[in-house]
């Protein structure tokens, strides 16, 4: 981490134009679901698929293929589960199954809003400024590994937005097609889309 000290009124001027000089970098950090990323089970575009959970929707009737997927959990030194046995990042479970998907039928249905992505922003605003200025303290003001370090931090955000608890229950018919209760989650590849990029 690196620490400015200087006096004198041309050492100070030439140093914050130094300084100005290294940050002086129009980035554009971008976060969420980007071209490219599908669902491996219909092939809809994972940013469709993002974009129904969080304002809600209607989805056409739809046939799931059978298909296998892996839930990340955590247990305590009790071999209970934490957090209510709810989902976890795969980085931080220490407990891992993973369920046969049989192949099944979804009528049209309604689905409710899920706002993920505004509950991030809505709690990531209040300290994205500080972390982005503790991340160029860090990287010496190397905009570009700072807003590297900021994105890869967004994505984490994101994906535990998807996980968090509050939103709208799943219907009945839902959890017993899937298995399980974990709403914004079926095959995880919505949660896996989430990627950032960073542009000039």
């Amino acid at each position: 981490m690196a620490t400015y000290s200087f006096k004198g009124g041309d050492k100070l001027a030439a140093k914050l134009k130094e300084l100005a000089a290294k940050v002086n970098n129009d980035s554009l950090l971008k976060v969420g679901f980007f071209e490219g990323s599908t669902e491996t089970k219909n092939g809809m575009p994972s940013a469709q698929v993002a974009y129904i959970n969080e304002f809600g929707g209607t989805i056409p009737a739809r046939t799931v293929v059978a298909h296998r997927t892996t839930i990340y959990r955590r247990v305590g030194k009790n071999g209970q589960f934490l957090n209510g046995a709810r989902f976890s990042k795969r980085s931080k479970a220490n407990f891992i199954t993973e369920h046969d998907v049989p192949e099944h039928e979804i009528p049209e249905h309604k689905i409710p809003a899920r706002p993920f992505f505004r509950n991030m922003i809505r709690d990531g605003d209040k300290h994205w400024g500080d972390d982005l200025a503790d991340h160029l303290q860090h990287f010496d003001l190397d905009i570009d590994a700072a807003m590297n370090a900021l994105g890869g931090q967004l994505v984490g955000e994101l994906q535990e937005s998807i996980l968090a608890p509050g939103y709208a229950h799943l219907a009945a018919s839902t959890v017993k097609a899937k298995g399980f209760d974990q709403t914004l989650v079926d095959s995880n590849d919505m949660y896996n889309a989430v990627k950032f990029e960073v542009e000039e």
